[in-house]
């Protein structure tokens, strides 16, 4: 808006532009540059001029307040130059934070673009790396249902070859025991032509074996394994066993080595963890390893035999070997919590554990000692060495229930005592004696067998399975069925001596286990009338009996057996030491 006022001092009018705040706008004079404040102002053009222009009067404050003086000016020109100097303050602070941002940025640019190259071969490693897996698990998944058939192929040939073994076993026994069962009186048996037959390789076999342990002393029928194939069956289990060796070694025929050999897949990994150990991480790749190279580590093991004398142990394996060191390096100690340190326990448990429980159900026969020697010998290696093997994991408890259970069916179906009256087994050279002593050691073999477990199933159980289950049901049988002589006490003596040790440890009374009850009690009997029937004899005959009593004793307290001992020594006089 455009205001005027007339200045009479000046004789002249002068024109300005002000704002509400009293600060001119316009230009004029010397006085157009200011404004006083209650100024009459100047008409309109065109209109009369105020009654001021012919009255003038001096200028007057009409203000009831107190005329403005330098002292507030200045204090007021001093607060206005102090508010300046703060927000110039404030500006050249902005001014120097936008020069360090800059300059922080220009940083972060060079710092940028000296990463591009390193960034770049990251992306192309990992671009390359994801090619690479993806097409590492096509190739196994493509292969694994061959792997599975000729895993398959091998447990089933491994198994029916067992099954014959033990049917023909089973026959063996039948045969023998409807043989000599004729009593007294009774029209001796015919058997069939399979029978006969039967009975002609039997025999075979037997000779074959004597003359292949002629040298060996102390050696008992029905201690050795009867495994002998037929030369036919022996061919046709070979070839099928080289076409099964042939497939597994042409399975990867058409695959790159990088896709089917543990050195280069590890070398691929290992570059990986080395060079991007974050991402490595973060991929979880130490859990997914196992599992991609399950594959290759079945494929490897198709015909690694647990129970077969001679077979390689697994760390003598190319997967172990290959896989031992993985993630290692020189001079470096690895990390506690690595998950790289678990890769060959996790293969041990998930590959190698089932293998074994396969193998155990249906090929591993109790009756082998060599076979229950080799499977307890690689169960105990591997449940000291590997920490992924206890009671707790559920792939060794499903191992050793296995292991319990196809005991218990040897015992139902493999194991028989036969019993003949005392006249028929007066005649040591008869059939019917040489089966009875075949089937007796047959026992002990079992029983023996079943308590090299100690130490891997719990003593409760061995104790149901060896004292209950073979002792008390079979062997008390046929030690009642033996002569009271020399001959007893040395059955007792191999009896005791295949007891583990530690059963009889830290006893607090003068009793011995349980279990071992009705076998003390047939020794007590035992020794009492040895002792009673040497009443009439000669001094010798009586001397050997006192002999045999002393032996007994000696066996009862050996089994910490003291209250049985001490009744032989009050029934027969004889002191015990």
């Amino acid at each position: 808006m455009v205001y005027t006022y007339y200045d009479p001092q000046y004789s002249n009018v002068n024109v300005s532009k002000y704002n509400n705040n009293g600060f001119a706008t316009g230009s004029g004079g010397y006085m157009s540059q200011y404004v006083i404040p209650g100024a009459p102002l100047a008409p309109p053009p065109g209109e009369a001029p105020p009654s001021l222009i012919t009255t003038y009067q001096p200028l007057v404050s009409t203000s009831k307040e107190s005329p403005l003086n330098i002292a507030e000016v200045k204090n007021s020109l001093k607060a206005r130059l102090d508010e300046l100097k703060s927000v110039n303050r404030a500006h050249e602070n902005e001014k120097t934070k936008h020069e360090q941002d800059s300059k922080d940025s220009q940083a972060s640019i060079s710092e940028c673009e000296g990463k591009k190259y390193k960034l770049d071969e990251q992306y192309k490693f990992f671009q390359e790396t994801r090619g690479y897996v993806r097409d590492l698990v096509d190739c196994m998944n493509e292969k694994v249902p061959s792997i599975n058939a000729l895993e398959v192929s091998i447990l089933m040939l491994w198994k029916q070859r067992a099954e014959n073994l033990v049917k023909r076993r089973q026959e063996d026994i039948k045969d023998q025991s409807q043989q000599f069962t004729a009593m007294k009186g009774a029209p001796k048996v015919i058997l069939p032509e399979e029978a006969q037959r039967r009975v002609a390789e039997r025999e075979a076999r037997r000779a074959r074996r004597r003359r292949a342990r002629a040298d060996f002393v102390n050696h008992y029928e029905g201690l050795s394994s009867d495994d002998e194939q037929s030369q036919s069956e022996d061919i046709k289990y070979k070839n099928e066993l080289e076409r099964i060796e042939t497939e597994k070694n042409q399975l990867f025929e058409d695959v790159e080595e990088e896709f089917c050999k543990f050195k280069p897949i590890k070398a691929h990994f290992e570059k990986w963890k080395n060079e991007h150990g974050e991402p490595y991480r973060e991929a979880y790749i130490g859990l997914c390893l196992p599992k991609l190279l399950t594959p290759l580590v079945k494929l490897e093991m198709i015909t690694w035999n647990p129970l077969q004398t001679g077979c390689d142990m697994f760390e003598q394996l190319n997967w172990f070997k290959s896989l031992l060191l993985y993630g290692f390096t020189r001079g470096i100690t690895p990390d506690p919590d690595d998950q790289d340190l678990k890769l060959i326990p996790s293969i041990v448990e998930k590959i190698l554990i089932p293998k074994i429980t396969a193998v155990t159900e249906g090929v591993w026969d109790p009756l082998s000692t060599s076979q229950t020697t080799a499977l307890i010998g690689i169960i105990r290696k591997l449940s000291n060495d590997y920490p992924t093997i206890n009671i707790n994991n559920k792939n060794t408890e499903t191992l050793m229930h296995t292991i319990v259970a196809r005991i218990k069916r040897t015992l139902d179906d493999d194991i028989f005592m036969p019993l003949y009256p005392k006249w028929v087994l007066e005649n040591r050279g008869s059939g019917a004696y040489l089966f009875l002593q075949r089937q007796f050691w047959a026992c002990i073999k079992l029983m023996g067998s079943i308590l090299s477990w100690h130490g891997i199933l719990s003593d409760k159980m061995i104790q149901e399975l060896a004292l209950d289950g073979v002792l008390n049901r079979y062997v008390l049988l046929g030690l009642q069925c033996t002569e009271l002589s020399y001959e007893l006490i040395e059955k007792c003596n191999t009896i005791m001596k295949i007891f583990p040790k530690q059963w009889f440890e830290n006893l607090e009374d003068d009793t011995t286990i349980a279990p071992l009850q009705p076998f003390c009690r047939f020794l007590v009997m035992a020794a009492t009338n040895m002792d009673k029937s040497s009443k009439d004899k000669n001094e010798l005959e009586r001397k050997e009996a006192r002999d045999n009593v002393k032996q007994i004793t000696k066996i009862l307290v050996n089994m910490k057996a003291m209250d049985h001992a001490i009744n032989v020594s009050n029934e027969t006089s004889i002191r015990v030491r």
